[in-house]
């Protein structure tokens, strides 16, 4: 479903196609894609945003990872790859003063982030005639508002700079089926990423500043560890490669969306979800 580090059962991983024996750990690519690139991080501290902050300093590029956890923020820096540049900023990224922080930490790199990346949220499960009014408005303040807010500050530096960049936000595949009963909240949330992905991406195309998304499935990270244990064959057996994501795997993809390569791709949604939504 998406970002942060689940269970895998020992019998899917006997039946799984296509896992790499280092997905796990960052990548290290034998060309630099983003080398001179400055990028912003958000929901850095562990799984999903950990991998992708690893993969693009490994790439090149300078790295501000930001999260509200200090302790989480300390392990990545701590685990970056040999020579990539990670600055801690420790600051709400649903809010705008925490980003206006967030971004302001790029001078450390020298100069203004033209790659950012939309990762911090939330997982909220209930069904729909329990959710609470106030956990409606956390998961939104967090998964599409603070998405919002951070494409703007990034956007209007960039802007004034007269310089393009990149986008890419986290979605989901519960943005685009109903995976699982629980989790219309958190669908909806991404849903409406992906629907400001493409309003963003026409707005901002004149600026030379492309905005995509990645549609994760299910990855082997911390905030999909909740799914119990009868719910993993069934969710197995939806993916044709049988098997959840590493983290690295949709850190590879969000780096293609970031690099040059993608220069004439903008305002599309990337599902690296192990063949899901085509079953």
């Amino acid at each position: 479903m998406t970002p942060d580090q689940a269970r895998s059962p020992a019998s899917a991983q006997a039946t799984s196609v296509g896992s790499p024996a280092n997905a796990g750990s960052p990548a290290s690519a034998g060309v630099s894609r983003l080398s001179g690139r400055r990028a912003v991080v958000t929901g850095a501290g562990r799984g999903l945003g950990r991998a992708v902050a690893w993969r693009l300093a490994a790439e090149g590029a300078g790295v501000v990872a930001a999260d509200l956890n200090a302790e989480d923020l300390e392990q990545t820096v701590a685990g970056s790859p040999a020579g990539g540049a990670i600055v801690p900023a420790v600051a709400d990224c649903s809010r705008r003063d925490g980003l206006e922080q967030v971004f302001d930490a790029c001078a450390t790199l020298g100069g203004v982030a033209d790659a950012l990346v939309n990762n911090a949220a939330v997982l909220s499960g209930g069904p729909v005639t329990d959710v609470a009014e106030e956990e409606i408005e956390r998961v939104l303040r967090v998964n599409t508002i603070g998405p919002m807010l951070a494409t703007t500050a990034f956007a209007r530096r960039l802007v004034a700079a007269g310089a393009p960049g990149a986008v890419v936000n986290i979605a989901s595949t519960t943005a685009h089926i109903a995976s699982l009963p629980g989790l219309s909240t958190y669908a909806a949330s991404k849903g409406a990423v992906l629907a400001y992905t493409r309003a963003a991406a026409a707005d901002l195309a004149r600026y030379g500043i492309r905005v995509n998304a990645v549609s994760p499935g299910w990855i082997r990270t911390a905030m999909t560890s909740g799914i119990d244990d009868e719910s993993d064959a069934p969710l197995l057996r939806r993916i044709p490669m049988r098997r959840p994501a590493e983290p690295a795997e949709i850190a590879a993809a969000v780096v293609w969306l970031l690099a040059d390569d993608a220069g004439y791709v903008t305002g599309t949604s990337m599902a690296v979800d192990g063949g899901w939504l085509g079953y």
